[in-house]
């Protein structure tokens, strides 16, 4: 009976407001680290880079365009570079940025292995689409009844000897016309990929 009536003693008594004080101090500590490392993990996207990114994907698509009067509007009219360089640029900085950043909170390490990781996930995909390539080639190829899309497309050697050119594939060699972006990104990104954090740590 005595229990029952402690536990329907209205808020305002001494044993409940004791029991409201001493129940949040124990659990704030742990709400406030939850909350300090919610807030060191989670970063904001700089969308300054996606928007100049975007920028120089549109620029290399209006650069592969034949007979485009907007081409001639690109920076590659009028600088040293295209924007291909720009998209280099930016990936190379971005990947920095967000790699460097994994190295000082994780280690060298993790944040290498995770360079390593994005540069294989970028060397599935080029595979991928290398096959979708080759695939959509040789199938307008034969339904045009037309060889030279093939060898403009720069296909025409994959075609005659697939054995060998699948092996140059695989490690990079093969060039098809339109697709040195992936290759390049994928080989930029892995190979110098342990080289961010080493930079970032020799301050």
């Amino acid at each position: 009976m005595d229990t029952q009536q402690q536990h329907d003693v209205p808020p305002g008594t001494p044993l409940m407001a004791s029991l409201i004080q001493q129940a949040p101090a124990a659990q704030l500590p742990a709400a406030s680290s939850a909350a300090a490392q919610s807030s060191a993990v989670t970063t904001e996207r700089d969308l300054r880079l996606d928007l100049f990114r975007g920028i120089a994907l549109w620029l290399i698509f209006l650069d592969h365009v034949p007979n485009n009067i907007v081409a001639w509007f690109t920076i590659r009219n009028y600088g040293f570079s295209d924007a291909t360089e720009i998209f280099i640029f930016i990936s190379g900085y971005t990947a920095a940025f967000v790699y460097g950043r994994a190295m000082i909170s994780r280690g060298f390490i993790i944040a290498g292995a995770r360079i390593l990781k994005r540069a294989w996930q970028i060397y599935v995909a080029h595979i991928f689409l290398f096959a979708i390539y080759i695939a959509e080639i040789s199938y307008v190829a034969s339904s045009f009844e037309n060889p030279l899309y093939v060898e403009e497309m720069n296909a025409l050697d994959f075609l005659k000897q697939p054995e060998i050119t699948i092996i140059q594939a695989l490690l990079l060699k093969f060039k098809p016309v339109n697709m040195e972006i992936t290759e390049g990104v994928s080989v930029r990104f892995g190979v110098p990929g342990p080289a961010f954090p080493i930079a970032f740590s020799v301050r």
